[in-house]
């Protein structure tokens, strides 16, 4: 009898088919990982911004308000004087609102007080208030630098002079919450901002909340509130035109408007900041847009429930916005919002990935 040989192996065809068939079993896989993966992000974002929210009733609780999401800070508090004399409606209503707000969290603050600055690490008298945690001889707009040891030396997009200097919403939301950093910040050495403290709050002495802790020993503090990631902290500012000066050695060791930032952001798990909006006067249901326009730019509204020729209902109407532009990191338009039909009057696809507390969650859920 004849038999049929058996074959050794599969045929070319055989292959190829099976090669397709995993191939297409891992892409589905790779697919239904991602979607995981993505909703851990999206859940992580969730639970930072309901943790920092908790954080931000900590602060009330502390200082008696919640933070506003614009804010002038001047190191000579007898500039805020000449805001309010010889400034535009604008920067005098600035003005005015933080001195309410400084006084209010900080009662018995004389905005110009002298301070203890540190040189040597010997601590001298400076004036003001240094609100950046700088403490090094500096403010003429060389390098090195020698002077009062406050902002040195370029002048910040929207302030008045060297010594001033507008938190915008993303800023404040890391500085509230955190406090005083504390070291040089040089802007001829980019790695500098490793020599930065971590968060250190404020002093629990309100006359002089800027005040260094001691060198030596321990000191209460009034926070830090949360604890920040510190490797999605970000020293160069989002808006580069107000960092600080960057040294130029191929224009002669001049200074130039761009570097390493006086205040740091928070990036998202996206690598987007954090964008902060604060109901103006606390129970107004007022907010302003613009408190992060270099951020989330010129078209975003921060989300509301309802808007007449009377008046727009905002969502969180009497406290605070914190958003996250998701991954797309695009914060879109923001504007009326509805969460029962999320995508029934939004303008703009790309607010659909964007996270807050407003939707606790992605804006439109996946």
């Amino acid at each position: 009898m004849t038999r049929v040989p058996r074959r050794a192996g599969f045929s070319l065809v055989e292959l190829l088919v099976v090669i397709a068939i995993i191939i297409i079993l891992m892409a589905l896989a790779l697919i239904v990982v991602t979607r995981v993966w993505n909703k851990v992000d999206d859940s992580r974002t969730v639970t930072e911004i309901s943790a920092m929210g908790e954080k931000f009733q900590l602060f009330k609780q502390t200082f008696g308000a919640y933070p506003p999401s614009r804010l002038l800070l001047c190191e000579n508090g007898a500039q805020y004087n000449v805001i309010v004399t010889t400034g535009t409606p604008a920067q005098q209503q600035l003005a005015l609102q933080s001195i309410e707000f400084l006084t209010k969290i900080f009662p018995g603050i004389s905005l110009t007080a002298p301070v203890g600055r540190l040189s040597n690490n010997n601590p001298i008298q400076g004036i003001g208030h240094d609100w950046a945690g700088r403490f090094e001889q500096g403010g003429n707009g060389s390098w090195p630098p020698v002077g009062n040891g406050f902002f040195p030396g370029v002048v910040p997009v929207g302030a008045i002079n060297v010594t001033n200097y507008i938190l915008e919403g993303e800023e404040i939301l890391v500085y509230m919450l955190g406090g005083m950093r504390y070291g040089v910040l040089d802007p001829t050495d980019p790695n500098s901002v490793s020599t930065r403290s971590a968060p250190r709050g404020f002093s629990t002495n309100k006359v002089t909340p800027c005040a260094m802790p001691p060198v030596n020993g321990p000191s209460q503090r009034l926070g830090p509130f949360f604890e920040f990631a510190e490797d999605r902290i970000v020293y160069s500012s989002y808006n580069p035109a107000r960092g600080l000066p960057a040294y130029n050695a191929v224009a002669g060791g001049s200074l130039s408007a761009t570097g390493v930032g006086y205040f740091p952001v928070y990036n998202d798990r996206f690598g987007t900041p954090f964008a902060f909006f604060a109901a103006r006067g606390g129970t107004q249901n007022n907010y302003i847009g613009t408190d992060c326009l270099a951020l989330v730019g010129p078209g975003f509204v921060p989300y509301f429930q309802s808007q007449s020729a009377a008046a727009t209902v905002f969502h969180k109407s009497d406290t605070f916005q914190i958003v996250s532009a998701g991954r797309d990191r695009l914060f879109g338009s923001g504007g009326r919002f509805d969460p029962t039909n999320p995508e029934q009057f939004l303008t703009n696809s790309a607010d659909y990935d964007n996270v807050s507390n407003v939707s606790n969650g992605t804006i439109v859920p996946k």
